[in-house]
């Protein structure tokens, strides 16, 4: 099995082709079997159809077949038959719960049934049939999620089938069919792609993987399952397609083989998680909230952090889009239904600029007069966004369905008031505490019910509308899972929820939403890790700008700010480090560069990248950077005088708060600590303790536990950290923290305008930067470390014409390419790896240069042997002749 096919799967980046051999073994009909029964049927009332569909048959062209067939009987006959034998199977397929198993992004089927659907349904996951038509297109994007694409119709729907050749040849080339072939190539780019059930033979499976192959231009590879494909076959495939075939055999065209094959496969995938998050969109139904964001959900992402710019944008798609002519931007405001409830006395202003960056995208146009509408880019964007909140709604409500045909508690003809009472409890809920619980949706975690009394009184009411006691159980029970435990197919819907509420608050659309806010900041502590708290005191460092900028907006919106004395020992921990490493005359070396890029077992330093990028702009020494941050005596002073250096941060020393178990800390340190080896992010113990302490007073908050004053009022705590550990630790998911970026994007709903805007490729780079991945401003590095790049490329000079007098030009050639394609910060490394190499090449000269004095010595030897042999011979035969 491909290692790649795995790990593509269990990143959950996966869609499945499903083709017709998915369908055998459930008992429908292969393309032969139904093309004979076809031609077996209408050949009795039509002689002349047989004569004419015999070679194709020989040929497997079955589409043509059809399309013979459709001409003479009508398009209508052939489909009700086809339709009729298809009815006539009812039964389950194997395969298709196998492959429902997997954790795939979607599913993607050519098959005419509903084998795949009713597989997930089993499993509990409600999916929605999308077919080829651009209103079931729109809806496929890159989170999209729980959907089968019936990419050839249904023979329920007989509009969508695609069956005859003249089908196959409108979605190949038909303008009608356009968009159709944008979207499947928009899937090429956003996943990779696993083939099951398809044959060699089979011409649309061809179709397909040539496109697929133009789209990746070899990017990556194709994965397909494919019955009885030779050894040849496998080889000019991979060639042609760069396809990966995994072949497995058929008897009587069954495919337990693959069965057999996909079980095998299946303990190393991971199971389908039932709380997979999706990112948060914007939904059409909750009245001003959700009309108002509906049309930015493709730009209120993480990353997009400005959503006041991103909300008067929404505000004019909303307006234009039921305005059939262009309008003036000042006329449009007069026609706006809702407006900020407090005082905004630049909203003309902020309109104008959000009309400009719409402008950009080609969402609209703004006329030589002034006057705006929307473009047709912009009316497809809204159209397309109309669908995915359609469809998400659809999918959370036919999960509650689902959930309560099974659960047997309430009755078949209760159950439509059922579902509505769910969908009306859960809107009223997220008015109710929309802001609070959109903090924990974008977070990633889930929201606690427990212990909100005046949420559990709207559920009472609602209670009310139930007819017995078994209802209204369970009725309190499915609310409190849905949002503590939320599945896949009903996040997405809960984030639209989340998003509107939250943003709303965030607009002051709401009269409360400032004593919303305040009471929200006050009761939550935000205790600060110390990959927050370095980047803050590392200046110049590359993400010292965010820090700041973070810290600056949590003092700005009266956020509760927390550490603890050993989260401090750590950031001097890491200042150490570089004092030790950055040693004076030896900052500006090979092997400073491998620290400072961290290579070689070594961890990027926040405050040795801040002092090469201040070198850039003056001479330093580091420890006058050193200095510069932390005054005389360096870091010390940080454990003895914390607030001099975070002012805004009050750090706590957790032993003096009496309410820590040594025991339960200790042993939770220990599990932190075998969490951290199994995944080699291990440093220390301090680091697991530290953790540990955290753990333990945030779960005391969230109890209730006594504490100190300066916890007064406090009823809710976050970790900010870029490690998830404390959400993991224990094998169970918690919601303990959060990134700071996470804390940005939240607290920037609260803040005034001022707050900056982060790029989502920012928040990449600092994501990178937490797994591992260098991240430097490589302009600023290559003029720190001018002096050993320049020398490296004089000393590769050298050791290529070493190379090519022991090796040869041809083995030369390929390392001088490598040399060149290097970037220039790595060269000065390339050039010690080289050396490293010709160390070795030298000493191997080296043994056989003596080896060849000893042979050489052995033929001289030889030599000499056989003239004293000669000449011995020769004064014989003179005495002879004498």
């Amino acid at each position: 099995m491909d290692q790649r096919l795995l790990e593509a799967i269990n990143r959950k980046n996966c869609v499945v082709f499903v083709g017709a051999g998915a369908s055998i073994d459930a008992g429908f009909p292969d393309w032969e079997k139904l093309a004979t029964d076809v031609l077996t049927f209408f050949s009795k009332d039509n002689p002349n159809i047989a004569p004419e569909c015999s070679p194709l048959i020989e040929q497997k062209k079955y589409p043509e077949i059809f399309q013979v067939v459709s001409d003479c009987v009508g398009r209508e006959n052939l489909v009700a038959f086809i339709r009729e034998q298809f009815e006539k199977v009812n039964s389950h397929s194997e395969l298709t719960d196998l492959l429902a198993s997997f954790p795939f992004v979607f599913y993607l089927t050519t098959n005419y049934d509903n084998l795949i659907k009713k597989s997930l349904e089993k499993n509990g996951i409600a999916v929605t049939s999308l077919y080829n038509d651009p209103e079931s297109l729109n809806i496929i994007a890159s989170h999209t999620r729980n959907v089968v694409v019936k990419l050839h119709g249904d023979i329920s729907r007989p509009p969508t089938l695609i069956l005859t050749s003249n089908d196959y040849r409108k979605i190949k080339v038909d303008s009608s069919f356009e968009y159709f072939r944008m979207k499947l190539q928009s899937v090429f780019h956003m996943f990779d792609v696993l083939f099951v059930g398809y044959r060699l033979s089979d011409s649309h499976f061809e179709m397909m993987l040539e496109e697929l192959s133009n789209v990746l231009k070899g990017s990556r590879p194709i994965f397909a399952f494919v019955p009885d494909a030779t050894t040849f076959q496998i080889k000019d495939w991979r060639l042609k397609y760069n396809v990966e075939i995994i072949p497995y055999k058929t008897v009587k065209n069954s495919h337990k083989d693959l069965i057999a094959k996909l079980k095998q496969i299946q303990v190393f995938v991971e199971e389908r998680s039932q709380t997979e998050k999706a990112p948060p969109e914007i939904p059409d139904n909750i009245q001003k909230a959700g009309q108002l964001f509906l049309f930015t959900s493709f730009q209120l992402k993480p990353g997009s952090i400005d959503f006041k710019m991103e909300s008067y944008k929404a505000v004019l798609l909303f307006s234009l889009l039921d305005i059939t002519k262009a309008i003036s931007l000042e006329d449009l405001i007069t026609t706006i239904p809702f407006k900020p409830t407090v005082t905004t006395p630049n909203f003309g202003s902020l309109l104008h600029i959000a009309a400009n960056s719409l402008k950009e995208t080609e969402l609209i146009i703004i006329e030589q007069d002034n006057k705006i509408s929307l473009t047709e880019k912009g009316k497809r964007h809204c159209e397309e966004i109309k669908s995915q909140a359609k469809y998400d709604k659809e999918k959370f409500l036919a999960q509650v369905a689902l959930d309560v045909e099974r659960s047997g508690d309430v009755p078949p003809q209760n159950k439509t008031h059922f579902v509505k009472l769910v969908q009306d409890c859960v809107e009223l809920i997220f008015h109710c505490r929309g802001a609070e619980i959109a903090g924990v949706l974008f977070a990633g975690g889930s929201f606690d019910l427990k212990g909100s009394s005046d949420i559990f009184q709207k559920i009472k009411s609602f209670n009310e509308g139930l007819s017995s006691e078994t209802e209204r159980a369970f009725f309190t029970h499915y609310i409190v899972k849905v949002f503590s435990y939320p599945q896949s197919t009903q996040i997405n819907f809960l984030s639209h929820l989340a998003q509107a509420y939250f943003s709303y608050h965030a607009l002051n659309l709401d009269p409360d939403c400032k004593k919303i806010q305040s009471e929200i900041l006050s009761q939550t502590a935000f205790f600060i890790d110390s990959n927050v708290i370095i980047p803050l005191l590392a200046k110049g460092s590359f993400n010292h700008q965010t820090a700041k900028d973070l810290f600056d907006l949590a003092k700005n919106s009266g956020a509760k700010l927390f550490t603890t004395r050993r989260i401090l020992k750590e950031v001097l921990d890491h200042a150490q480090f570089a004092i030790e490493h950055a040693e004076p005359g030896k900052v500006r070396t090979t092997q400073f560069l491998r620290l400072a890029l961290g290579y070689g077992g070594y961890k990027q330093n926040r405050f040795i990248d801040g002092f090469i990028n201040r070198s850039d702009e003056e001479v330093l020494e580091f420890s006058e950077y050193i200095e510069d941050i932390f005054g005389r005596f360096v870091p010390h002073k940080l454990l003895n005088n914390p607030g001099k250096f975070l002012p805004d941060v009050v750090c706590i020393d957790p032993d003096s708060l009496g309410i820590l178990d040594n025991e339960s800390t200790e042993k939770n340190a220990l599990a932190i600590q075998q969490y951290r080896e199994e995944r080699g992010t291990f440093r220390h113990y301090d680091q697991c303790r530290a953790e540990a302490e955290i753990f333990r007073i945030m779960e005391s908050i969230g109890l209730g536990v006594r504490m100190p004053e300066v916890f007064c009022g406090t009823k809710e705590a976050v970790f900010v950290s870029q490690s998830p550990v404390l959400n993991r630790f224990r094998g169970e998911e918690t919601k303990f923290v959060w990134t700071p970026q996470t804390l940005y994007w939240y607290l920037s709903c609260f803040a005034s305008p001022k707050a900056r805007s982060y790029s989502w490729q920012e928040f990449l780079e600092i994501d990178a930067f937490r797994h591992g991945f260098p991240i430097v401003n490589e302009e600023k590095y290559k003029r720190f470390f001018s002096a050993p790049i320049k020398q490296s490329k004089m000393k590769f000079e050298t050791q290529l014409n070493f190379l090519k007098r022991i090796r040869g030009e041809e083995f030369t050639k390929d390392i001088e390419e490598k040399f060149v394609d290097a970037p220039e910060l790595d060269k000065p490394l390339f050039v010690e790896t080289v050396e490293s190499y010709l160390e070795k090449e030298v000493r191997k000269v080296k043994i056989l240069t003596a080896q060849d004095r000893r042979e050489l010595e052995a033929l001289r030897k030889q030599r000499r042997d056989r003239y004293d042999y000669a000449k011995r011979q020769r004064r014989a035969r003179k005495r002879q002749k004498k």
